[in-house]
């Protein structure tokens, strides 16, 4: 931790005069300060060298004020400056922002202040379209320590999101990974402890901290049952079923559960009707009527798609092209044999020969596809996030994996022609090649399979 590094009117860099203390943080100290040119209030935050328990301290410190320098959005304040002041004993890092008019609502709290489910609901509203915004950069920012301490509500009601000292970057667009665990005991998401962050992971913390205006409790200090907050008999004033139900999908203990963006917090939030809780995401959705005597096994649920395609048997048109290869193969293999000794029979020979290479291609090809029309299976699934589609057969197997994100609308695409029938199979179009499957399939059953996946897609996209 930082000791006072300053006390009231000192003047740092010959600009910024000290008004008084905001605030002790892991990663430095911050005043509010008076810029001596602009008269303007300021958020002046500064950080010691030899108070540093490690590079790390350093390195969120510089991020903070990197990703500042990028962001303009009326609920986050203004970046002005980044610098740095020399001493003999000591350098001090400097990052200077806009000062957020109003009080955090921590502070609001502690002084008695309660709020209703409308302005808790209002305060949700705002923090979610700050959110929105972070979470749609390239790269997406996520916050990682929401908070009632970093929620500051002005005597206007405005509301603003401060703090990023444990901002994340997540190049990947999926994950952020690091050595260090950051972010507030109560508020952190569990995934947290693992040291990753996603966008659902500032969903966690903002529903913590309205669980804490609603209860006054810090969250750490409510009962839990499998890590999930149990808040409702401690809630000091009476809300909404449905905006009960909202809080609890949003600090769902799995990142998975929680609601996949902001934008869908946030419309989950002004409905009517709530999204359907994630908890009762297990019960089945029902399907359209699946094609009469198949075979395909789906089972589809607000957060989960699982399709299994069995072997479909060997099909007798494969049976029948397969045994026809093999007579005329067998045949060709006889002519070659009795042709290969008279003289002048090269030219012969060497057509004999070009035709069983031809016919032994082709019989392992027929092979290959009887071998899994006999025993292949493929499986698609899909959560919010990620899909994998698997095919394996009796001795092998392999898989695709991706983002669902990545995913269009699923159609039926001609894979191949077959004598002379096209052969449509069922494509999920994604960057960079397409995922085809169930070419083997009657038309209906990859009609049907296109339609579920569909009606999958629309719901997550």
């Amino acid at each position: 931790m930082f000791d006072h590094i300053h006390t009231t009117n000192d003047v740092v860099a010959g600009r910024y005069r000290i008004v008084s203390s905001l605030g002790q943080g892991s990663s430095g100290t911050t005043y509010e300060a008076e810029d001596v040119q602009t008269y303007q209030r300021v958020a002046l935050k500064v950080m010691s060298f030899r108070g540093m328990q490690g590079w790390k301290q350093l390195e969120l410190f510089e991020r903070e004020a990197q990703v500042l320098s990028h962001l303009e959005h009326p609920g986050i304040p203004q970046y002005l400056d980044y610098f740095q002041v020399d001493s003999d004993r000591d350098r001090l890092f400097y990052l200077v922002q806009a000062l957020a008019p109003g009080r955090s609502l921590a502070a609001l709290v502690e002084r008695g202040w309660q709020s209703t489910e409308a302005e808790t609901k209002r305060i949700a509203s705002e923090v979610l379209n700050i959110l929105i915004y972070l979470h749609g950069l390239t790269p997406p920012i996520i916050h990682r320590d929401i908070k009632p301490h970093n929620i500051i509500r002005g005597q206007d009601g405005c509301i603003y999101l401060v703090d990023f000292g444990s901002v994340q970057a997540v190049l990947s667009h999926a994950t952020a990974h690091g050595s260090t665990i950051v972010g507030t005991y109560g508020y952190m998401a569990p995934e947290q402890f693992r040291s990753q962050a996603y966008g659902a992971t500032d969903l966690h913390g903002l529903g913590a901290t309205l669980i804490f205006l609603l209860t006054g409790c810090h969250p750490g200090d409510l009962p839990q049952k499998r890590l999930k907050l149990m808040f409702r008999d401690n809630l000091q004033i009476e809300i909404k079923p449905h905006f009960a139900s909202w809080l609890e999908q949003m600090t769902e203990p799995i990142a998975e559960e929680r609601f996949i963006t902001a934008q869908r917090a946030l419309a989950a939030l002004k409905s009517v009707h709530l999204e359907k809780k994630s908890h009762d995401t297990s019960s089945a959705v029902e399907p359209s009527d699946k094609p009469p005597g198949s075979r395909i096994q789906l089972k589809r649920t607000q957060t989960k798609f699982a399709l299994n395609i069995p072997p479909i048997g060997l099909q007798t048109e494969t049976f029948f092209i397969g045994a026809t290869i093999s007579v005329l193969l067998w045949n060709v293999l006889v002519l070659l044999k009795a042709n290969s000794a008279p003289p002048g029979g090269g030219m012969n020979s060497s057509i004999l020969i070009l035709c069983a290479v031809l016919l032994s291609v082709l019989g392992l090809r027929f092979s290959a596809v009887a071998i899994f029309e006999l025993t292949g299976r493929t499986r698609v699934e899909m959560n919010e996030q990620q899909f994998r589609i698997k095919w394996q057969t009796l001795w092998s197997g392999r898989q695709v994996l991706g983002k669902v994100s990545n995913l269009s609308k699923a159609v039926l695409q001609a894979s191949y022609t077959r004598g002379w029938r096209q052969v449509d199979a069922c494509v999920l179009p994604a960057t960079p090649l397409p995922h085809k499957f169930g070419e083997m399939l009657t038309n209906p059953e990859k009609k049907w399979i296109v339609q579920e996946l569909n009606a999958f897609l629309e719901e997550h996209h």
